[in-house]
């Protein structure tokens, strides 16, 4: 081979080169936008599960005060907190929640679980959460799960 070809090629070796690591540049930032679109919907799904987590632990928190609930009421009632379905049974002083969907229930409670707290704990009206099915039953409800009283202040 003479100098001009050895020459040929190398110019072209630098030129494959040069746009190589072009493409790979323009490459690259495809795949920055690429990794921060799936940043953006793992924290999404992060809020969602956290705000899913929130409403399993308030409707458990209604589920460990079982000791001072009226022995007498029994009912089914429902829950739907945006996509969170859940169903829970009161029997004999004992209230048991599971996720499922709330199909047949004696009421059913439809909002958010900081408005079913307004409700349950805060004293708003019933009718400050979506609300259907027997009205007495769940006026009743709402009264079983007394807050224990405020901590006083030693000044």
């Amino acid at each position: 081979m003479d100098l001009a070809g050895l020459a040929f090629v190398a110019l072209a070796l630098f030129v494959g080169g040069v746009i190589g690591w072009l493409w790979a540049s323009r490459e690259a930032a495809g795949a920055k936008q690429t990794v921060d679109s799936l940043r953006l919907q793992l924290d999404e799904v992060i809020r969602e599960r956290d705000a899913n987590r929130d409403a399993a632990t308030r409707l458990a928190a209604l589920e460990a005060s079982q000791l001072e609930r009226d022995k007498g009421f029994e009912a089914r009632i429902g829950f739907r907190f945006g996509e969170e379905r859940f169903v829970g049974r009161m029997r004999k002083g004992r209230f048991k929640v599971a996720r499922a969907e709330p199909v047949d229930t004696d009421f059913t409670f439809t909002g958010t679980p900081p408005q079913l707290a307004a409700v349950i704990y805060g004293g708003a009206p019933l009718d400050s959460i979506g609300f259907d099915g027997d009205a007495g039953l769940a006026r009743k409800f709402v009264t079983l799960f007394p807050l224990p009283p405020k901590a006083s202040v030693a000044g």
